[in-house]
């Protein structure tokens, strides 16, 4: 039978046991959070859930690639208008810092993977691209 000092040494251990395994799955949610976008050639593919937490707690520059129309009818809040169909070969001149992270959407997701893939052409080195407005339910502005 085992006596007081045995039984407070099993649940000192099986505290230790849980809470390494706590801080295991803890450290395994930061790594897939850090990781889980999905990398395509020098831009990242991250969901709209990613994109406004990054909003929330760091610098970033969004850019809406649609038409000035769709801009006018709702765009998110402090998001740059830059037309897809105006990024060329030269860098857009209302994103002077090639550093800066910068977070890409349109209406469906297809113009903002070819922006993004522009910009990185362009040389920026910190590109998202989130899709599109349509999967977007953090609200809209108009100006």
């Amino acid at each position: 039978m085992p006596n007081d000092a045995t039984r407070v040494k099993g649940f000192v251990f099986l505290v230790r046991q849980k809470a390494t395994k706590d801080a295991v799955q803890s450290q395994a949610l930061a790594f897939w959070y850090n990781y889980s976008w999905e990398r395509v050639g020098e831009y990242r593919k991250i969901t709209a859930e990613q994109a406004y937490e990054m909003m929330n707690t760091q610098e970033v520059t969004i850019v809406d690639v649609r038409t000035q129309s769709e801009y006018d009818e709702g765009h998110i809040q402090n998001a740059v208008l830059i037309p897809n169909e105006t990024i060329g070969s030269d860098p857009p001149t209302n994103l002077p810092d090639k550093n800066a992270i910068i977070l890409v959407y349109c209406r469906s997701g297809r113009r903002s993977e070819e922006a993004a893939r522009k910009l990185v052409n362009l040389g920026y080195v910190s590109v998202y691209d989130f899709g599109g407005i349509n999967d977007w339910t953090y609200g809209t502005v108009t100006d």
